[in-house]
This record gives C-alpha cells, structure tokens and sequence, in this order.
C-alpha cells in the first residue's frame, strides 16, 4: 500500500479539501502504519467512505495493546 491511496485517506479524498483533512489523513496513515489495518473497511467505494464518515474513530489499543494510552487518547 502507498501513502495517499483511497483505503487510508481521511474523510474527504476529493477535491474540495477542508482544513482538517490533512489531519484525518495522517490519522489514518498513523493508524496503518501501527497496525498494518486500514482504519475502516467496506466491500464498495460508496461503503468504504461512508464508514469513514460514520463509523467512530476506532482504537489503536483495541487493534494493538502495546500502544500508550496517552497515544490512543491523542488520535481519538
């Protein structure tokens, strides 16, 4: 996976980008990186963004144990 591709962009990967878009984007990519997971999933384009639009922020601990707390309150 390359940084930027569709699965670990934050909630707006289109034209239009607000503020805290680059914010959203570096969640996601943190969250990969940590736990070689996408943040969300969906078996559709359509459903992959609407979970990134509905879904809560998920937990680095729940997905990793060894992360600091003090990290997962951070990124959520």
């Amino acid at each position: 996976m390359t940084c930027h591709s569709f699965p670990i962009f934050g909630r707006s990967p289109f034209p239009g980008h607000n503020p805290t878009t680059g914010a959203l984007d570096l969640g996601c990519t943190l969250y990969w990186l940590l736990t070689a997971q996408v943040p969300y999933v969906g078996d559709t384009m359509v459903s992959k963004v609407m979970a990134h639009r509905e879904q809560k922020i998920p937990s680095l601990l729940a997905a990793r144990s060894d992360v600091p707390e003090q990290l997962d309150r951070i990124f959520q």
